[in-house]
């Protein structure tokens, strides 16, 4: 009985198991850059219900968007459909959102960011132990300046420097 039922075309996609890169959320690349949300949802809108579209506004997020659909099969279909789409003279590149891949993208960037940083602290670090140094170096030579002057007129230790100095006290 079971093998003369048909399943209707609708649902015909959908008996098949989904790779598991697959998910209801689309990594959209190279969009024009003055492209509308209007236009992003009339475009992603034919493949079925979209919740949300997220389209990158900073300089390096610009020409990319998240769209996140309710079902997953649709986000499959759009992703067939769109992937090499042609939109304003430019060609639709589509990927599913990889959490993982995003993560560690992330964590590259905070990387990069602290490595920044210290690299920054290191310079003034150097800068800072530079003039430490030359405070050093020029407090050592008014030391041994004033040693010389003092010492000049006023026997410095047991000797006298003026006289060749001896250290045993008496000559």
């Amino acid at each position: 009985w079971l093998k003369s039922c048909t399943v209707p075309a609708m649902f015909a996609g959908r008996a098949a198991r989904l790779p598991p890169e697959v998910n209801r959320i689309l990594y959209v690349r190279n969009l024009p850059y003055k492209i509308t949300n209007v236009e992003l949802y009339d475009i992603f809108g034919k493949y079925g219900s979209v919740r949300q579209i997220r389209k990158g506004s900073e300089a390096e997020t610009k020409g990319t968007a998240f769209v996140i659909y309710d079902d997953i099969y649709d986000a499959k279909s759009a992703m067939e459909q769109l992937s090499g789409f042609n939109v304003a003279g430019r060609y639709l590149v589509l990927l599913y959102y990889n959490p993982a891949k995003m993560a560690v993208k992330m964590d590259t960037e905070r990387r990069r960011e602290e490595l920044a940083l210290l690299r920054k602290k290191v310079q003034c670090g150097r800068q800072i132990d530079w003039v430490e140094l030359m405070c050093g170096v020029f407090m050592v030579v008014i030391f041994l300046t004033s040693s010389l002057v003092l010492g000049s007129c006023v026997g410095v230790g047991r000797g006298s420097w003026r006289n060749g100095g001896s250290r045993g006290g008496r000559s």
